[in-house]
């Protein structure tokens, strides 16, 4: 049996990431799957335009950039070929453009420390309280 709606997010959910949907996770480090020109409706121009639309590996949003965005991503994966983007990891957080709404902020993941060689970490080890050491793993 389906598990019935309790929300009108359920019964229509929004295919576009927004600030808010990242605002309790933020900062968060996602992969690029791929980036892509898709032309969309504006409202405004009452016509289809190209935009910049980022997926996210296992994610059910996707990004419709903004230049800001795009630049961010440039900067973040090293290079302005989108199509080169994917498989880079990122870091989305919540942020407050300059016209004051809530805005996606994209910059590079951090890098995780490489681990010290085996015969450095165990000369490591022998100097730590053995029952701390364990709270280390």
């Amino acid at each position: 049996m389906n598990k019935p709606f309790t929300t009108v997010s359920q019964v229509f959910p929004r295919e576009w990431l927004h600030a808010d949907d990242i605002r309790s996770r933020s900062p968060l480090t996602v992969a690029v799957e791929r980036a892509q020109i898709e032309d969309r409706f504006n409202p405004r121009s009452k016509r289809e335009e190209p935009n910049l639309i980022v997926y996210f590996h296992k994610a059910q949003r996707h990004l419709i950039c903004n230049k800001t965005q795009a630049f961010a991503l440039a900067e973040a994966t090293g290079t302005e070929i989108f199509a080169n983007w994917a498989g880079h990891m990122v870091q989305l957080s919540h942020g407050i453009a300059p016209n004051r709404k809530p805005t996606i902020v994209i910059s590079a993941a951090p890098v995780a420390p490489k681990p010290a060689p085996a015969d450095e970490q165990d000369a490591d080890d022998a100097d730590m309280d053995p029952v701390t050491a364990g709270d280390f793993d």
